[in-house]
């Protein structure tokens, strides 16, 4: 999963349509480890036992 965030993230700063954003969205957007970061806080924040545990909650 980390492997396939980081390639779709480092595509995602790459493209042509970021440069047109404001320049408060567009340098966080440029940092894809920035992103992942984030990504993986909110996750331990708000789903503390992982997708183990989001799955058993939602059988």
């Amino acid at each position: 999963m980390y492997e396939y965030l980081d390639f779709r993230l480092v595509a995602l700063s790459n493209a042509p349509m970021l440069q047109a954003l404001p320049g408060v969205i567009r340098v966080p957007l440029s940092e894809p480890l920035f992103i992942l970061g984030t990504l993986f806080v909110v996750l331990v924040l708000f789903v503390p036992g992982g997708f183990a545990a989001l799955a058993r909650r939602t059988t």
